[in-house]
């Protein structure tokens, strides 16, 4: 099987979801498409975590959910995304599935890191005390997001994994009983420059339903919320970025990095 190939057999999130897991998905990084594998690796390190294979495999025979959970490095889920993501781990972590691979670790910033994935291709890095980080999120950004548009972001955040792009990620949720039209989409920075990243994902979950929206042309559906998932090679660390259409935009105000790795 060619690398493509074997790429392009990572899960994708069922459409029968629930509105809570979708929302579970995109706390602990998961998107609809595969992302596109980068080079953010730096070296060999040692003081790895003894056996991170078995730790999470042990989490899965027992199907222990929660204690996926509670494993997770301290602040890499959001207080109000906690039990959104105890949901889709639910769906997520069950007996049956088995670790397919454990990498040999990599040190980044001076923490040996440890990939485990299992046979359904999900990637989990463990830490040198054990803790988790899910889906290999060694890092995030934050962003402060004001609309003049008839909706409230509820999600806003960059999500910086061990390897690969940047994954942005909003979710907009409508305050308005009609459709908002978000024709001629596009994310640009505050000064007016195009930011070199691509809109992989367009989600609606309307009713607890999730049902996919054409990236080219959104619609914000009423009572929905969208979920909108961006990958991107820039650095996005306290830049201000601007998210525009015909007829409004969201300011999105990024703080600095936060890392989860030591």
């Amino acid at each position: 099987m060619s690398e493509t190939e074997q790429q392009n057999t990572r899960p994708r999130l069922s459409l029968d979801w629930s509105a809570s897991e979708v929302a579970g998905a995109a706390a602990l990084g998961l998107t609809v498409l595969v992302l596109v594998a980068g080079a953010f690796l730096v070296g060999q390190g040692g003081g790895a975590f003894e056996d991170a294979g078995a730790r999470i495999q042990a989490l899965y025979d027992a199907g222990d959910g929660q204690g996926m959970m509670e494993a997770f490095v301290e602040g890499s889920i959001p207080p109000a995304q906690e039990e959104a993501t105890a949901n889709a781990l639910r769906q997520i972590v069950r007996p049956g599935i088995s670790v397919a691979s454990v990498e040999e670790p990599v040190d980044v910033m001076g923490a040996s890191i440890v990939r485990v994935t299992t046979d359904d291709g999900i990637d989990w890095c463990v830490r040198p005390d054990g803790d988790v980080l899910p889906r290999c999120r060694i890092g995030e950004v934050l962003l402060d997001a004001t609309t003049d548009a008839p909706a409230e972001i509820s999600i806003a955040r960059a999500d910086i994994p061990l390897e690969g792009p940047t994954q942005l990620t909003l979710a907009i949720e409508s305050t308005v009983p009609q459709p908002v039209p978000l024709r001629g989409l596009h994310l640009r920075t505050e000064d007016g420059d195009e930011l070199s990243a691509e809109l992989v994902q367009a989600v609606n979950v309307i009713a607890g339903q999730p049902s996919p929206v054409d990236p080219e042309n959104p619609t914000l559906a009423a009572g929905s919320t969208l979920y909108l998932v961006w990958t991107t090679e820039e650095d996005l660390s306290g830049r201000d970025l601007v998210l525009e259409w015909e007829d409004g935009r969201i300011d999105l105000d990024a703080g600095r990095a936060r890392w989860f790795v030591g």
